[in-house]
């Protein structure tokens, strides 16, 4: 008999992200002055709950502090910044990537993606001839 429960949506996950957790996991195999992981910036939206219309700001704080830990428990790892968007559904954090792939596994994350953008996203002005067919003098 079909199930009418319908599968979790895995989250939408930056590719650029996913880049900078491979590199960042690469460069914490090779010898450091520090010994610490060099955090990596991601920003995550939160599922909205079946049901619900949006998560409020309370409810929002409240999951994101709940996988944070577990997070954190999982991968022995603490985030070295965290920013709640309690309105936006959202948080941005700063962690070593063990933490952000145990967030990124969480059914309660909707997307990710990383903070810091390397493709220019300025939309460039272009020049374009006068309307109305305005013609140059010769």
């Amino acid at each position: 008999m079909p199930s009418d429960a319908k599968p979790t949506p895995r989250p939408k996950i930056d590719p650029a992200l996913r880049l900078l957790l491979d590199e960042s996991e690469a460069r914490a195999s090779e010898p450091r002055e520090s010994g610490q992981e060099e955090p990596v910036q991601a920003t995550f939206t939160l599922c909205t709950p079946p049901g619900q219309r949006f998560l409020s700001a309370e409810d929002t704080a409240r999951v994101v502090e709940r996988l944070i830990d577990d997070a954190a428990t999982k991968s022995d790892a603490r985030p070295a910044h965290l920013k709640v968007f309690g309105n936006l559904q959202s948080f941005a954090i700063a962690a070593p990537p063990a933490l952000l792939r145990q967030l990124i596994a969480c059914e309660e994350i909707a997307s990710a993606m990383a903070n810091k953008q390397t493709e220019d996203l300025f939309i460039r002005p272009v020049d374009t001839p006068p309307a109305g067919g305005a013609r140059k003098k010769q």
